[in-house]
């Protein structure tokens, strides 16, 4: 099991509102069909004036190959440049 951190932005401002939403919906999508469970999702207040969220979830290490190229194709098809992906394992302390 991996705890793996999703963030994704609109700081250039390609997408309008419209195209924002449906692009943090796919996310979400591709994240609810691959992981086991979602800690955290997140974004700034909707008057801040850039555009970002972040999700952190538990994910199979045998699915997450799979949910990579599916965040990658939904960037692809948002037309955006990048999404962060960070993974690790979860230690408690």
């Amino acid at each position: 099991m991996k705890t793996v951190v999703i963030q994704i932005g609109n700081s250039d401002d390609k997408l309008s509102q419209v195209s924002w939403a449906a692009f943090v919906l796919a996310v979400r999508t591709q994240i609810l069909e691959h992981c086991r469970q979602v800690h955290f999702f997140g974004a700034p207040s909707n008057w801040e004036r850039w555009q970002n969220a972040a999700w952190v979830f538990e994910c199979d290490e045998e699915k997450i190959p799979a949910l990579k190229l599916a965040v990658r194709d939904v960037r692809l098809c948002f037309d955006q440049d990048s999404i962060a992906w960070m993974e690790g394992e979860t230690q408690f302390v």
